[in-house]
């Protein structure tokens, strides 16, 4: 451990002179590993939305890199035979980082003090503790348990994980960096998944770094997060947004549902429980519109709504449709929706949320309560 400590305290002298770099040269070699391109994107992207490309030729590629300040990426590629996806998380905190792969896709990055320190990070937190976790998911998904066993595993896993948290502090005590606020925006991201509560010292960490990283993307996204983990949830607030139609006019969401129970239904064109969901909907949307309530569909699409037009034409959705179109507005993370196809809100008249993921026989009981059969 002490050798870390001393080498981690090396690399944090070196990180002064690295903010300032904003172009780096990304080469790799692949060997065994047939694929045609390989995409790079930030690791806190949706990598379907996101990213760009690198043509592989001859099991080489090179990529140019344009970036402000060190932050995660992913390389990701996926093998044509047998087909499989490979991916490879990386700061492009130099002016030069080189990958090399080889055919069981272990991957050596060099030219690079930070992703040293993250893969050593990596491999400690492994080897302490993402196997022994792993083993205690194994056991809850393979064994067929009684409840009050899996309650206790369930239990151990999060002992586990609290253990994890003040590993990881330790880890980077004084010496705070862009893989710690990584970290920690990950673990945010879980938080907000799993609609847990934000624990006072994830919420102290977040305010350190955004002191010591004030221009960090990563600190404006932080933000958003936690404001989705104190907001949105029943009690809370819905969150604000503006957002096109298909003819491109610019919609408020407030303008169309203030002072009426709203739901509010994000979906993609793509997810098919989200779409089922909603044509759910219709026949009580249809009974109940003429007396105050209404529906906004948010689509999170991307490239273009061509899908998106054949879903709703498809499906014979009647209510309003907005686009979010490539994560433009960032409404999913706002809603705290993560990577996931949608979700659902319910708002009554004062903007409050009633409820998250409601069943339409939750919404219809709940509008026969309001207003009657």
């Amino acid at each position: 451990m002490k050798y870390w400590i001393i080498l981690l305290c090396g690399i944090i002298g070196l990180m002064s002179d690295l903010s300032a770099q904003s172009r780096c040269v990304i080469r790799g070699e692949l060997s065994g590993l047939p694929t045609n391109e390989v995409q790079i994107v930030k690791a806190t992207l949706d990598y379907r939305y996101h990213g760009a490309y690198a043509a592989v030729k001859q099991g080489k590629f090179e990529f140019v890199l344009e970036t402000e300040v060190p932050e995660a990426y992913k390389l990701i590629f996926v093998t044509s035979s047998p087909r499989k996806w490979y991916t490879y998380f990386f700061f492009p905190d130099t002016d030069k980082i080189n990958f090399t792969i080889d055919s069981a896709g272990t991957c050596k990055i060099s030219g690079s003090p930070l992703n040293l320190l993250y893969q050593q990070f990596r491999s400690e937190e492994q080897q302490g503790f993402s196997t022994y976790s792993q083993k205690l998911k194994d056991s809850v998904i393979q064994n067929k348990c009684t409840p009050a066993v899996k309650r206790k595993l369930m239990n151990l896993l999060s002992d586990l994980g609290k253990q994890k948290e003040n590993y990881v502090r330790e880890y980077f005590s004084g010496k705070r960096n862009e893989v710690f606020y990584y970290w920690l925006i990950e673990e945010l991201k879980k938080t907000k998944e799993n609609r847990e509560e934000l624990g006072e010292e994830l919420f102290t960490d977040y305010q350190e770094m955004a002191k010591l990283y004030p221009q960090h993307p990563y600190t404006d996204l932080g933000k958003t997060l936690i404001n989705g983990l104190n907001t949105i949830k029943p009690g809370g607030k819905y969150v604000e947004f503006i957002a096109p139609d298909l003819n491109g006019n610019l919609i408020n969401i407030t303008d169309k549902i203030r002072g009426k129970i709203a739901l509010i239904d994000l979906w993609a064109s793509w997810c098919i429980p989200c779409r089922t969901k909603a044509k759910a909907m219709i026949p009580i949307y249809e009974k109940y519109k003429d007396k105050g309530f209404e529906i906004v569909g948010i689509a999170r699409e991307f490239k273009n709504t061509e899908k998106m037009k054949e879903a709703i034409t498809k499906d014979k959705y009647p209510w309003l449709q907005l686009v979010e179109l490539n994560d433009q507005n960032q409404i999913w993370t706002r809603y705290m929706l993560g990577n996931a196809g949608g979700g659902v809100f319910l708002v009554d008249p004062n903007g409050t949320i009633l409820s998250v993921n409601p069943t339409p026989q939750e919404v219809e009981a709940e509008l026969v309560k309001r207003f009657g059969k």
